[in-house]
């Protein structure tokens, strides 16, 4: 039986190769990912954030709010943003 969907605000976090090193860019920006959560723990649950430019799993690093996001909608990527608020948000 699969697991419910759910999703997540984070940033990106990309990895460079050649030293196996993961970081994040100064400037990015928080992005929604979608995942089906598993029934096994400890599973690991990559994601792609709605806007389609990231994936990553979700476990590994920290997330955000929803609350903040809507607080300040400039820290979102603009795609992921308005495709959220359009399946979630209930309000005005």
């Amino acid at each position: 039986m699969a697991g419910a969907w759910r999703g997540t605000w984070q940033l990106p976090v990309l990895e460079r190769k050649t030293i196996n090193e993961q970081y994040i860019k100064h400037n990015a920006l928080y992005h929604y990912y979608e995942y089906e959560e598993s029934e096994e723990p400890g599973i690991s649950l990559l994601a792609k954030s709605m806007c389609g430019r990231h994936m990553q799993n979700v476990n590994d690093f920290e997330s955000i709010e929803s609350g903040q996001i809507l607080q300040f909608p400039a820290i979102a990527c603009k795609k992921c943003f308005e495709k959220w608020k359009r399946e979630f948000y209930i309000g005005s």
